[in-house]
């Protein structure tokens, strides 16, 4: 996306038209109108202006000008909309219910990343298992022997363990 195209966008979903932006800034509309079609940029001593206008900062604007990291937890122009915004609108109650909340669901994600990473293991030791009942173990490797040998140690301890909570 070009710096145009983030103008527009952003006076978009301001709800400004070109003339409204145009004045706040001190140009004429059919300039907004050249910077969105990407015929001309804003002259520096307008970009103060642009950025308080749009509600937006240098780096919105020029990110696609600028060779940047990409973050596995970089936060998008909407999740900061929906999300950080609405959030930081609310008392002090309300972002503990809302830390709270994300809490609880991270413990319950977690919990189902675990139930998955276990059942992987079970079916890793099943296709083991299933290799040693229908192959001679001499042709495993001596790794997975090895992975085999974790694995049911693992199954018994699992078992032993689930024996003592029963208890």
């Amino acid at each position: 996306m070009s710096i145009g195209s983030r103008i527009k966008e952003r006076r978009e979903a301001l709800k400004l038209t070109r003339a409204e932006l145009a004045q706040i800034i001190g140009v004429t509309p059919s300039a907004i109108a050249n910077y969105e079609n990407e015929i001309s940029s804003p002259k520096i001593e307008y970009m103060p202006k642009l950025f308080i206008a749009l509600e937006c900062d240098a780096n919105y604007l020029h990110q696609d000008d600028i060779i940047t990291i990409q973050y596995k937890n970089a936060l998008s122009v909407s999740e900061y909309e929906d999300i950080i915004k609405k959030y930081r609108e609310l008392d002090e109650h309300g972002k503990d219910m809302v830390v709270y909340m994300v809490n609880k669901e991270l413990e319950r994600t977690n919990e189902i990343r675990e139930l998955g990473d276990e059942i992987s293991r079970l079916k890793e030791v099943e296709n083991l298992y299933n290799a040693t009942q229908t192959t001679d173990l001499s042709k495993l490797t001596v790794d997975e022997k090895v992975a085999l040998y974790r694995r049911e140690l693992e199954i018994e301890e699992k078992k032993a363990e689930e024996k003592s909570e029963v208890s």
